[in-house]
């Protein structure tokens, strides 16, 4: 008994002195702050590795994009999805530090792409896709020969329609209105054309709002100088404020929906439509006015969403 004792006690001994001589355990702790407050080393580095994964997403994004749109690019069928994941990858280029070199050659063939479908919408006779698509690849290459000749051409098939235009305005101005629709969709908004097409479209559909009104006036028997009835006066005197908006007579304009309010207290839309001309005519202080009374009493109007962003631009902008 005495023997087994002895060895038991000098088993344990060299176990414990086994152990005392393991080195320490090297692993990571993890954090040691307060409870919820994590060691800022620790969170740096776990904040660090954050980023880093991201950035290889990233990175993974822009090349299964890249790769795909360069692979549909040579598909005549699927041109516009190449166009969505090459301007994916040019958005992610910068992101993931891709050289110039790389991020140029994406935009030329982004712009190649754009240069196609200007074309094809050309031959195809849709003017306004065929001047989105040669604008958007002039901002990618700048003076690209295909691009600058297809403007070109647009400018001067919209000078001949305009020609066109007026010549019938008279005789068949519901084909000249479309004629100067297309136009102004093929040009430039600030070019002299785009501005000439416009106010030309602008006297077609004032002369036929004004032909409609009077065909009415005179199929009722009454005019509207001498209307008894207070909502067909302020029907007719609407119409003419919103004839002299399109002329751009905005004082004139305002006193006709003016004149229409009192006639009919309830069109409320009156005070939207007088805010405008007030805003044309650089009276901000009276179209703010004009604006809020239309929110207010217009609450389940169509276009009452779109003035109270109006209004809250006025007020970020001292308006």
């Amino acid at each position: 008994m005495r023997h087994i004792s002895m060895f038991r006690f000098c088993s344990i001994l060299s176990l414990g002195l086994f152990l005392a001589g393991c080195p320490e355990d090297q692993a990571p702790q993890g954090p040691t702050g307060p409870p919820g407050q994590p060691d800022t080393a620790w969170g740096q580095q776990m904040a660090a590795q954050h980023k880093e994964k991201q950035k290889t997403e990233r990175e993974k994004k822009y090349k299964r994009n890249k790769d795909l749109g360069l692979k549909l690019a040579d598909d005549s069928k699927r041109r516009n999805e190449a166009i969505a994941h090459l301007d994916s990858a040019m958005n992610l280029a910068k992101q993931v530090g891709i050289s110039k070199e790389e991020q140029q050659n994406i935009k030329k063939r982004l712009a190649d792409l754009h240069l196609v479908l200007g074309q094809e919408a050309l031959r195809q006779k849709s003017y306004d896709e065929a001047r989105l698509a040669m604008v958007r690849a002039e901002n990618l290459i700048p003076g690209m020969p295909g691009v600058k000749s297809g403007l070109t051409q647009l400018d001067e098939l919209a000078e001949k329609r305009y020609a066109e235009a007026e010549k019938i305005q008279k005789s068949k101005p519901e084909e000249a209105l479309a004629k100067l629709a297309q136009i102004v969709a093929m040009t430039d908004s600030a070019s002299p054309l785009h501005k000439k097409a416009n106010a030309l479209r602008g006297q077609l559909l004032a002369t036929r709002s004004k032909a409609a009104r009077d065909a009415e006036v005179a199929k009722g028997s009454f005019d509207k100088a001498g209307a008894t009835d207070a909502l067909t006066r302020s029907r007719l005197l609407r119409a003419d404020g919103i004839d002299l908006q399109n002329q751009g007579k905005h004082a004139e304009a305002i006193e006709r929906f003016k004149e229409s309010l009192d006639n009919n207290p309830t069109d409320h839309d009156l005070n939207r439509l007088i805010g405008a001309s007030y805003v044309l005519i650089g009276d901000r202080r009276k179209a703010k006015t004009h604006y809020k009374r239309y929110t207010l009493r217009c609450d389940d109007c169509s276009q009452v969403e779109t003035v109270r962003k109006i209004l809250a631009k006025m007020k970020e902008t001292k308006f």
